[in-house]
């Protein structure tokens, strides 16, 4: 674009116009007003809402924490629980294995069959219980 310099004549501004610029660049500006107050009121209204959501985020998230802290002492309870009762199973099971081993001795030391105190049957050699009535043999 070229200048060439000539002064260009301005037209010159009625009072009627300058009212009427005035008037709806005032009209403007109230709109623009209005405009920046519902923005401000919806800014506002957005924040109180993401810090309402933020604390019942963080309060859920500490409620899950509690949770979870008791279900992982639960668990360690029945952890613990599950160990004793697996001790308790071995030396039962241990007893057992004693208790039979001292029936199989009797019980092949004696290589005579007796005879049942109760229904007075002859009972198998080693034998524990009475094959007829089911009384304890051995003492």
């Amino acid at each position: 674009m070229v200048y060439c310099g000539t002064e260009l004549a301005r037209k010159a501004l009625t009072e009627e116009e300058i009212s009427a610029e005035q008037a709806g660049l005032e009209s403007l500006g109230a709109e623009l007003r209005n405009l920046c107050d519902r923005m401000t009121a919806a800014y506002a209204d957005a924040s109180v809402r993401l810090r309402r959501s933020s604390a019942a985020s963080a309060d859920r998230e500490k409620e899950l924490q509690a949770q979870l802290a008791a279900a992982q002492r639960e668990l360690e309870a029945a952890r613990a629980a599950n160990i004793e009762l697996k001790d308790k199973l071995q030396k039962m099971t241990s007893a057992y294995q004693t208790l039979k081993g001292r029936v199989d001795t009797a019980g092949a030391e004696r290589n005579i069959p007796a005879l049942c105190p109760r229904c007075g049957r002859k009972a198998e050699v080693g034998a524990v219980f009475c094959g007829n009535c089911g009384m304890r043999l051995v003492p």
